[in-house]
């Protein structure tokens, strides 16, 4: 709990911006060119922080979900949790979408779009907050789960193939040539919310590879588990 409490204390109660979206990251960063702060989208506060003002759907799912979590430890009341998570929500209701998903990036500051590649993973993380977000505050499920259920990942899912594309470019208009195929992976929660949704099918779940190998880092593997039970996986992780 301690790791945790720092965590929501160090970095997610104050990074967040006014539209309550929270920053990529926050950082200490040698840079004396003023020109190269801005074009970066860097800023820095009084205490000498430098933060990084891109956000993404795997930011803001999280950030829902560690709102929840600091409601569910007692670090912060049930009422400042609702007025986070409603802020967030309201914001994402007027952010631009490609069939309902979040593009890659955004400025978290004036809400314009910085990359228009749509990612499978950043949506299966947004998806998956916003779940958690609705599940453990009930006041905001409702607007929680509509937003959920607006993103349709069929668009992402190759039916050749049998598995979620990387994602979209938007601004080509063409699919990712490359896949998700490997069980151990952070597209698991993508696979997850797009099979319960109806926009993939059931048997792509069987047909990940279990192999053991990762696609990706640490990270990758274990995320998922703060979602989902995992039967084995959870042994493995602690």
């Amino acid at each position: 709990e301690g790791a945790a409490k720092g965590t929501w204390r160090g970095f997610f109660e104050k990074h967040v911006s006014e539209h309550g979206l929270p920053y990529d990251n926050a950082q200490w960063l040698e840079t004396h060119d003023a020109g190269e702060k801005h074009n970066l989208g860097l800023e820095t506060l009084p205490d000498g922080t430098i933060r990084y003002a891109p956000t993404s759907g795997t930011n803001i799912g999280y950030y829902l979900t560690a709102v929840a979590a600091a409601k569910s430890f007692g670090w912060i009341t049930e009422a400042e949790a609702v007025a986070r998570v409603r802020k967030t929500l309201q914001t994402l209701g007027q952010m631009e979408k490609w069939h309902g998903h979040l593009y890659n990036f955004y400025d978290a500051r004036t809400l314009v779009v910085t990359s228009r590649f749509v990612s499978t993973v950043d949506s299966g993380n947004l998806a998956a907050g916003l779940i958690a977000a609705g599940n453990l505050l009930p006041e905001i499920r409702g607007e929680a789960r509509a937003l959920a259920d607006a993103m349709d990942f069929a668009p992402l899912y190759d039916q050749e193939k049998g598995l979620l594309r990387v994602g979209y470019h938007a601004q080509l208009k063409v699919p990712d040539a490359h896949h998700y195929g490997a069980y151990y992976s952070a597209a698991r929660l993508a696979y997850l919310v797009g099979i319960a949704q109806g926009g993939v099918p059931a048997d792509a779940w069987k047909r990940l590879d279990r192999s053991g190998s990762l696609d990706g880092g640490a990270m990758d593997h274990l995320a998922p588990l703060a979602f989902v039970a995992e039967p084995g996986l959870e042994d493995a992780a602690a």
